[in-house]
């Protein structure tokens, strides 16, 4: 079984315990977590913290650039809905000569609309 993420316990250890003996005991949370391996760091809590800092530094940075990937995705995702917002709105329509605008329920009815108006276009841009 896999853990969940890392856990790590900093403790300090008085300064007077120097002759005193230290027992570890290390009991997992989950019954699968028997066996994993553990690491012991000695050393100041600014030591310690360092080194599990540099441990996980190349998670963090992966972490980070996915992160700036989506909101890169995102904000590329808005400029492209805006654009093509942009491309359809009545002022461009009506330049490029599309006066009439089809609103039909019926597919049908509107694919012949849409076919007798490029007719009527078509006759128009002949007969001039």
């Amino acid at each position: 079984m896999k853990s969940p993420g890392s856990c790590w316990h900093i403790v300090d250890i008085p300064a007077n315990s120097d002759t005193k003996k230290l027992t570890i005991k290390i009991i997992p949370v989950y019954q699968g977590y028997y066996g994993n391996p553990v690491h012991l760091f000695l050393g100041t809590r600014g030591d310690c913290i360092l080194k599990i800092l540099s441990q996980s530094l190349g998670i963090l940075i992966l972490s980070c650039g996915v992160l700036f990937l989506g909101f890169l995705s995102l904000v590329l995702y808005i400029a492209v809905i805006r654009k093509k917002q942009e491309d359809f709105s009545e002022e461009k329509i009506a330049a490029a000569g599309i006066t009439k605008k089809f609103q039909n329920v019926d597919l049908e009815e509107c694919v012949e609309e849409i076919a007798e108006y490029i007719r009527q276009a078509y006759c128009a841009s002949r007969s001039v």
